[in-house]
């Protein structure tokens, strides 16, 4: 959360940092000519800030959402609130991913398949 932030910050107080700050939120290596982008060495800036941000994301809502609704149901040892929570963020996660998926305009029509 502080590293998110201190990018955010440093983003929007220091415009002369910004080259070096957009690594951390926009693809790299864009390529004009073909509209594509490629591959390097810069993209691991934007790796890590996802890997950052999905673990702050997956203990947030593990801990201020789940657990209080395994309490709710019931569950009351550590053991099954730690389950539950687990679960609960296994299927929100591929749930949300799995739609995405599904409906993502980059990729061929995958719904068609579907359907025999």
């Amino acid at each position: 959360m502080v590293l998110m932030a201190v990018l955010g910050a440093t983003h929007a107080l220091f415009p002369h940092l910004r080259p070096w700050i957009q690594k951390f939120y926009a693809i790299s290596y864009y390529n004009a000519e073909t509209g594509l982008y490629s591959k390097g060495l810069d993209d691991l800036y934007l790796v890590f800030f996802w890997i950052v941000l999905f673990t702050f994301l997956r203990s947030t809502v593990l801990d201020h959402v789940f657990v209080p609704v395994a309490r709710m149901v019931g569950i009351t040892t550590r053991k099954g609130v730690d389950r539950f929570s687990e679960q609960a963020w296994l299927v929100v996660y591929y749930g949300a991913f799995w739609g995405v998926g599904l409906v993502s305009p980059d990729l061929p029509d995958t719904f068609a398949s579907w359907i025999i």
